[in-house]
């Protein structure tokens, strides 16, 4: 049987309608932020500052309605490492979410992506290898922050 790296409902939700994005080769330099709002039980995506601009390949910008977002994971002021989450753009209709930017910043041939404060549900973090509770309590079995990393970028490609 072959293993997923998501959780089943999310993979059944949202496998055949995720682009991933590509904002850099080094995992640890990741700059987006996500931090969890324990009284909605959300998620909030941050595009700090230009250099953590979402490049976005063909016609991602243009067309797709989810992606999924590495980005530095705080909770309670803590930085948990780089996870995995997946992040609505476009509604059904092709109209950009709220609080996402999508624009051409000239440093790359194409359209990018920025967040302000973009709130997501708290199960489209991409949960094999953590999760979060609904109070905010960060829960994982690897030990290891070098290993989680690794497990959260591999998680996703799956």
């Amino acid at each position: 049987m072959e293993q997923r790296r998501s959780s089943v409902v999310q993979f059944v939700l949202w496998a055949q309608n995720a682009i991933m994005i590509n904002g850099t080769s080094h995992v640890r330099g990741v700059e987006t932020i996500t931090r969890y709002d324990a009284s909605t039980q959300k998620f909030i995506v941050s595009t700090p500052c230009e250099s953590a601009l979402k490049y976005w390949i063909g016609g991602t910008a243009n067309h797709a309605t989810h992606i999924v977002v590495f980005s530095q994971l705080e909770i309670n002021g803590v930085n948990q490492g780089v996870h995995a989450f997946i992040a609505q753009i476009r509604d059904a209709d092709a109209n950009v979410c709220p609080n996402v930017r999508i624009a051409d910043w000239v440093h790359k041939i194409d359209l990018n992506g920025w967040f302000d404060n973009l709130r997501i549900p708290r199960q489209n973090l991409l949960n094999s290898v953590a999760s979060v509770s609904p109070y905010g309590q960060y829960l994982t079995d690897v030990k290891d922050p070098d290993q989680l990393e690794l497990k959260a970028m591999c998680e996703a490609a799956q």
